[in-house]
């Protein structure tokens, strides 16, 4: 059962090969599900074009789904 505040994430491996759970987490906490998502995509994206030695980043397809209680 979900409660008031609780949010669902279901992603490709595009966005977890290229963020972090607590980098997710971080991003969708307290903020407009709609906004969260973007903030998380935008970063994935980024990632995924440039690599990095300190941040995870591997090109790949990207695709989220996003849900919250009504």
């Amino acid at each position: 059962k979900l409660s008031r505040h609780d949010r669902v994430l279901v992603a490709s491996d595009g966005l977890f090969d290229n963020l972090q759970l607590e980098e997710i987490a971080q991003r969708m906490r307290c903020v407009n599900l709609a906004e969260g998502v973007t903030k998380i995509s935008k970063l994935a994206t980024k990632r995924m074009r440039y690599e990095s030695d300190s941040s995870p980043s591997k090109p790949d397809d990207l695709t989220i789904l996003a849900l919250k209680r009504a």
